[in-house]
């Protein structure tokens, strides 16, 4: 049970912004500056088993693994946090460890409201706050669009994606109807 709380600890720092909304305080009658709090946003997640290796600062979830939260959900068959170690200045000024990088791999998907992707490969790079799709990704769209390629790249910062030999099916947005004329 340790283990498990640790585990889920480890995840919801690894989420970042994701784990935690902008709420607005309640309006007060005088005018006053817009303020915001953090509030934490409740996260689920399962695997049939998990294994965590202090010295190597590894994290492994797998067989049936779901995480879900208010924004998304993610599903593969084995998931791996690489966590950082402590470095000797860290431990000095009393500041934590973090998570460098979360991979999913097998059957990974993962589920916003209005898009789903699929791949062999999901890597989340922390610090980058990248999300790299490897291995036939595909990213469909609820308007009927589909983006395939090679690789696909979320930069979460910036919010754009890179792609390497891109292919975008859209027919229903785009008539390919030649006109005629009368």
């Amino acid at each position: 049970m340790k283990y498990l709380f640790i585990l889920c600890s480890l995840w919801l720092s690894a989420m970042g912004a994701d784990a935690e909304q902008d709420v607005p305080q309640p309006t007060d009658p005088k005018p006053v500056k817009e303020k915001s709090i953090k509030k934490k946003v409740p996260l689920r997640m399962s695997a049939d088993t998990s294994n965590y290796d202090a010295k190597t600062g590894l994290i492994t979830f797998q067989d049936n693994v779901v995480i879900e939260d208010v924004k998304f959900r993610l599903e593969c068959n084995k998931m791996v946090i690489h966590y950082h170690k402590k470095t000797k200045e860290q431990k000095e000024k009393g500041q934590k460890a973090g998570i460098e990088k979360i991979v999913a791999t097998q059957g990974v998907k993962i589920i916003q409201p209005d898009n789903q992707a699929t791949a062999d490969r999901a890597i989340y790079l922390f610090d980058e706050q990248t999300v790299t799709l490897q291995g036939s990704p595909i990213v469909k769209y609820k308007d009927g669009r589909e983006l395939r390629s090679s690789e696909i790249v979320y930069d979460r910062k910036n919010d754009t994606i890179r792609t390497r030999r891109i292919q975008i099916n859209a027919d229903s947005l785009i008539d390919m109807q030649p006109e005629t004329t009368p």
